[in-house]
């Protein structure tokens, strides 16, 4: 009137390289997510000093200083160097 099932099958050398191939899978993810964790940059690092040449000229103005109002090249790399030196795009709006 039931039906009988089978539980005590035995393992086949199939499933047991499949065991093989998934824990081989999964030992070659761990080791990847570790070199990631352990060449991951740190967010603390602060840029290095970066030379600019001072360059003003009737086409090109370049440079990383922090420039000023009086023109519309000079607010720009006021603004450049407020947002991309001081970080602050507050300080950045305000000096443009």
């Amino acid at each position: 009137m039931y039906a009988k099932f089978d539980t005590t099958t035995a393992s086949t050398p199939r499933s047991h390289r499949h065991r093989w191939i998934a824990a081989g899978v999964l030992v070659g993810l761990a080791a990847l997510a570790v070199v990631a964790v352990v060449t991951a940059p740190d967010g603390s690092a602060q840029p290095t000093g970066f030379a600019c040449e001072e360059t003003s000229g009737p086409d090109v103005v370049t440079g990383s200083g922090p420039g000023d109002t009086t023109n519309g090249p000079a607010a720009i790399l006021g603004f450049n160097h407020a947002y991309y030196v001081d970080r602050s795009a507050e300080q950045g709006r305000a000096d443009s």
